[in-house]
């Protein structure tokens, strides 16, 4: 493997390596500390996605980081590796789907609008269906209902979440996309470009302009789609606004959501920490 060419490489040795299937540890990661810390890091996790490109298709044989040598590669590897690439382009595809049915009649953008939320909600709604079927022992019903009520409530909140930040997530896939595939194949720099998740966090935190800054794209969006509400067939722009509203205001939400307490979050953190111990405690004394 040509040094310095791999960006992110867990997937890519696992590839080769293989992996063991270990189901009795848990690895705990720190949530990001805002959404901006988040992007960034989505942003890198992309482009090590994109450089495992000329792996993907050494089979061409021409590609600049393999020469002509060829790889032992299996399918299910290139077919992990192309999940991955599908996985970022969701939410350019998600964009590029509702301008697409926006310029259909009333009745039909609303049908595809409906359409393209429900692929987004989806992930979010799967686990709920679950739990809300899943008998646990020893539950009462009020304990039932109010963990199905919190769940319902984080569902609803992803949900929206998502559909708000949709645009800017297009953005910076986009971004990530064309910046790999320039570096790859023609510039041939910054290819090992990374910011850990450490110094991420440690940076100061950005005001509501930096938001603004950091997240143009998703304004330019909703600035264009306000654009063509009028070209648009009669009663689309019932449809559009909503996106359009969200999507400029999107640095709003993502700078409110990003606000938090460092002394409440880490009590909050020990409060839950404090209620899983104690829990598997209980599991432990109950099986001895």
């Amino acid at each position: 493997m040509p040094e310095g060419t791999l960006l992110s490489h867990d997937l890519f040795e696992g590839v080769f390596a293989r992996a063991g299937l270990v189901t009795d540890i848990e690895v705990i990661e720190e949530f990001p500390t805002d959404y901006l810390v988040s992007a960034f890091r989505l942003h890198r996790w992309t482009r090590g996605d994109w450089q495992l490109l000329p792996w993907i298709f050494s089979w061409m044989g021409s590609l600049p980081t393999i020469g002509r040598r060829s790889t032992p590669m299996t399918g299910i590897a290139r077919w992990k590796m192309l999940d991955n690439l599908r996985r970022s382009l969701s939410a350019p595809m998600a964009v590029a789907a509702l301008f697409a049915g926006w310029m259909l009649g009333g009745h039909d953008a609303f049908v595809w609008t409906m359409c393209i939320v429900a692929t987004v909600a989806m992930p979010a709604v799967l686990p709920l269906l679950i739990d809300a079927f899943r008998f646990r022992q020893g539950e009462t019903l009020d304990s039932y209902l109010a963990l199905l009520g919190t769940d319902l409530k984080r569902t609803v909140l992803t949900t929206v979440l998502c559909l708000v930040f949709l645009a800017d997530q297009a953005c910076l896939m986009g971004d990530a996309i064309v910046r790999t595939l320039a570096r790859v194949f023609v510039t041939r720099r910054h290819l090992l470009q990374w910011v850990t998740a450490a110094q991420a966090a440690e940076a100061p935190r950005e005001s509501l302009m930096g938001y603004v800054r950091q997240m143009g794209g998703a304004i330019l969006l909703g600035a264009f789609a306000f654009i063509l509400m009028p070209l648009m067939a009669p009663l689309v722009w019932l449809v559009m606004l909503p996106f359009a509203c969200v999507w400029m205001l999107s640095p709003v939400f993502a700078w409110k959501a990003s606000q938090y307490s460092v002394s409440a979050r880490r009590l909050e953190a020990t409060a839950d920490v404090t209620a899983v111990l104690r829990l598997q405690g209980r599991r432990t004394w109950k099986y001895f």
